[in-house]
């Protein structure tokens, strides 16, 4: 059986009141400090642990706040993940994760936050995408901070550079020479807002004083993993010679990694035959036999500046301005292109 608060008060030999106010330091100068200190020992000794459920019904705060964020087969978001949790308990939040696990990355379909007590909210999502479709009315009010995406609204959110990330890395594999490109994607792109690197991409071929051509290469599985990536190298590779692009960029570093396999075991080699470059800079893409050239995008600072606005939104209260942010892409030169 857990222990429970009367357990710490009948053991203390105080009140249920005093236990409370001491735990939850809301004790100030009227509990003698030897009582506190007693209560304080006395919880530690019967390994008491709180019920921050009932605490935040009681207090309305939990120091609780929900991440949502979708497709936790790409460590990319494992890394945004593990950042932010780190982040914020470093300053006394706890973290509960609604990783959405269907193939459109939507939380609508089960929602399984809805309901909890949660002082705030970062949330992964399209430009569209509104915290209040997947924890409805508990969403009023509440803070939130989006992630990944320019948005048009005039909420808080914070995105990288992502149409930049196209130009660089299109301009990067031009200036190399190369004039036939593809751009490996798992989806239509024809949405610049859920695909603003292809845009880039494409809008830098276009302005470029050579002529470039570019084919949009949609990946055999229509998910962002490596074995849809593999399949699609396979693909590519069987291609003839002068068919295939000299050059491609990939949605981002999972479907890269897939790609340069597939590539390679059907016979190429990168990037003397074919040139790869992919987007995110995850660590995996270093690992390959040739470290992948890739759009870095540091998750550090991102996550950093995601929870500074979130927790200035929950200090300042619901009046607090929002905030916007673009982080810039960089290239990161590997060995595959």
């Amino acid at each position: 059986m857990p222990v429970s608060i009367r357990d710490v008060a009948a053991k203390a030999g105080v009140s249920l009141a005093t236990v409370s106010k001491v735990l939850n330091d809301r004790s100030g100068s009227r509990i003698a400090v030897n009582t506190q200190t007693r209560v304080r020992e006395t919880a530690a000794a019967l390994g008491y642990q709180p019920n921050r459920f009932a605490r935040g019904i009681a207090v309305r705060r939990t120091d609780t706040l929900a991440l949502l964020i979708s497709g936790l087969q790409n460590p990319f978001f494992l890394s945004v993940l593990e950042e932010s949790e780190k982040q914020l308990m470093s300053v006394g939040y706890q973290v509960i994760v609604d990783a959405a696990p269907s193939i459109d990355g939507t939380y609508v379909t089960h929602g399984k936050l809805r309901g909890w007590p949660v002082d705030g909210a970062l949330m992964w999502g399209g430009g569209e995408d509104k915290l209040s479709s997947f924890l409805g009315t508990q969403s009023v009010n509440l803070p939130v901070v989006y992630l990944g995406y320019r948005r048009e609204d005039q909420s808080s959110w914070v995105a990288f550079d992502l149409y930049q990330g196209g130009k660089i890395a299109a301009k990067y594999l031009i200036d190399k020479g190369y004039t036939r490109l593809g751009f490996v994607h798992p989806w239509d792109t024809s949405d610049e807002q859920r695909f603003p690197a292809f845009h880039g991409f494409q809008d830098a071929c276009r302005s470029a004083q050579s002529k470039v051509d570019i084919e949009t290469i949609r990946t055999v599985r229509y998910e962002e993993t490596q074995r849809s990536g593999l399949e699609t190298g396979l693909r590519i590779a069987s291609m003839p010679a002068q068919n295939r692009p000299q050059a491609v960029m990939c949605h981002n570093d999972v479907i890269a990694i897939g790609l340069y396999h597939g590539l390679i075991r059907g016979g190429l080699r990168v990037p003397e035959d074919i040139a790869l470059v992919g987007f995110d800079g995850i660590e995996e893409g270093q690992c390959l036999d040739k470290p992948l050239t890739t759009i870095h995008t540091p998750v550090d600072q991102f996550c950093r500046k995601a929870i500074d606005i979130l927790l200035s939104k929950l200090s300042g209260g619901p009046e607090w301005p929002n905030e916007q942010c673009v982080l810039p892409a960089k290239l990161l030169r590997g060995e595959t292109a």
